[in-house]
């Protein structure tokens, strides 16, 4: 609703609040122009008709409730409605840019029934004339309409009255006759007491049950614990279960193989002594898988502080030699590689941390200007954990020749009698010390990939 209060409107509800009285609607208009109200307006644009209201009530404080009749020949299409006070004023217009309101056809009659609510503005002394009976509210006694089916359904509906049917279909909603259903805020149905009954009552009279609850069963025997085909129920101890874990719980039911190349197919075992034929020596806690007897074996054995895994290559049992895998007691490191120590198993990290060590160039080295801190003669050091590489650039207007020594030893000579020397370069071990003589203090550039 496109409602808005006139400044005659505001103006009379000042004066009426001064003089300590009310003023009243009394009558609505309504014409065929569309536009978005002005607060200006003292009448409609294109009124058509002018019509006392013939219902009016006061549903709440500061709501108004009014009704009024279009009659005659007239055919029309509503688009502006307007309020009229008792004294002429026009309190409010209701116009939507257009929108068609009301739609009366020839030779009818429309009833227009409006809402007005004035509860959230500061205009106190606006009522309507009271016409016939009030409607009904929780304060005061009237009439109120039936609910609708739509607004039982919703249950949102706080004004209309609850006839018997309606209270009924009411009821059967909130009564469910589901017995998987999660909702918490139903009723079970009769039909589901029932069953849930029953359904009790068969868990009652079932043997397995009154036998339990009664300690009629008898206790299982280590014979039927240990064979495990009985479908008979029974009462089960601790050890009970203990003897059936040690049957067929992990390694439990393997074979005794004393030779690691007649495993069985698809079997496990846990064995504590050393099998003949097998990758492992002394005791062990193995687990072994067999795809085929002694093709295929695979060994995982937790053997000292370590962990182990190998298995047979592809050959016939007992003539091609086991493989090992992994063997985490054997992890080689720097020094090993360092040292190329055979019969162990590098990780990833061992082989990049090693090729580190002993590579110039890789991502964690970068070339550096050292110009201004090097000099002639002056020996240094490479204190890095690799090598790293030295480029010389020497220019000189006079001939230039010098010396580069590593570890004090002469390595290289250069010199040039025009006094133009090429870029010179050398590696430096890590750890080893490094000089380069001039003849005169000629460098230009000296960098260094460290």
């Amino acid at each position: 609703m496109s409602l808005l209060i006139t400044h005659a409107g505001i103006a009379a509800a000042i004066r009426a609040g001064d003089l300590g009285i009310e003023y009243k609607i009394t009558h609505i208009s309504i014409g065929s122009a569309g536009y978005v109200p002005n607060p200006e307006q003292t009448a409609l644009v294109a009124e058509i008709q002018k019509k006392a209201l013939t219902r009016g009530a006061l549903v709440a404080q500061g709501q108004l409730h009014f009704e009024t009749v279009w009659d005659g020949e007239e055919e029309f299409e509503g688009k502006e409605l307007g309020y009229w006070l008792e004294d002429g004023t026009l309190f409010a217009v209701d116009s939507r840019d257009g929108e068609v309101i009301t739609y009366k056809r020839k030779n009818t009659v429309v009833t227009e029934a409006c809402e007005l609510n004035l509860a959230a503005s500061t205009i106190e002394n606006i009522t309507v004339e009271m016409l016939g009976s009030p409607y009904a509210t929780e304060q005061v006694a009237g009439i109120a309409k039936i609910v609708s089916n739509g607004q039982v359904d919703s249950e949102n509906d706080d004004n209309a009255i609850l006839t018997v049917t309606k209270a009924l279909r009411l009821m059967a909603r909130r009564i469910s006759s589901a017995t998987t259903g999660t909702r918490t805020d139903v009723a079970a149905s009769e039909k589901v007491v029932g069953v849930l009954s029953q359904a009790l009552a068969d868990i009652m009279d079932d043997t397995r049950w009154t036998n339990a609850r009664d300690w009629t069963a008898e206790t299982v025997s280590q014979a039927e614990a240990e064979e495990g085909t009985s479908s008979t129920p029974r009462k089960w101890t601790s050890e009970r279960v203990h003897q059936a874990f040690n049957q067929y719980g992990v390694g439990g039911g393997a074979p005794s193989i004393s030779d690691a190349n007649q495993q069985l197919v698809g079997r496990v075992n846990t064995l504590v002594s050393p099998w003949s034929n097998s990758p492992v020596q002394g005791n062990a806690a193995l687990m072994c898988f067999g795809e085929s007897a002694g093709v295929n074996l695979q060994i995982h054995a937790l053997h000292g502080s370590g962990i182990m895994h190998c298995r047979f290559r592809t050959g016939s049992a007992g003539t091609t030699p086991w493989f090992m895998v992994w063997d985490d007691r054997k992890k080689a490191s720097i020094s090993d590689a360092r040292n190329g120590t055979k019969n162990l198993y590098p990780d990833t990290s061992v082989l990049n941390s090693f090729l580190k060590e002993t590579t110039i160039g890789s991502s964690d080295q970068s070339w550096g200007d050292y110009t201004s801190s090097r000099l002639s003669g002056v020996t240094y050091t490479n204190n890095t954990t690799r090598p790293i590489m030295v480029s010389i650039t020497s220019n000189e207007d006079a001939a230039t020749s010098g010396m580069i020594k590593v570890d004090g030893l002469a390595i290289a000579v250069f010199g040039d009698s025009a006094g133009d020397v090429a870029t010179t370069s050398f590696i430096v071990p890590s750890g080893s010390t490094y000089s380069v003589v001039f003849n005169a203090n000629a460098t230009t550039i000296w960098s260094e990939l460290r």
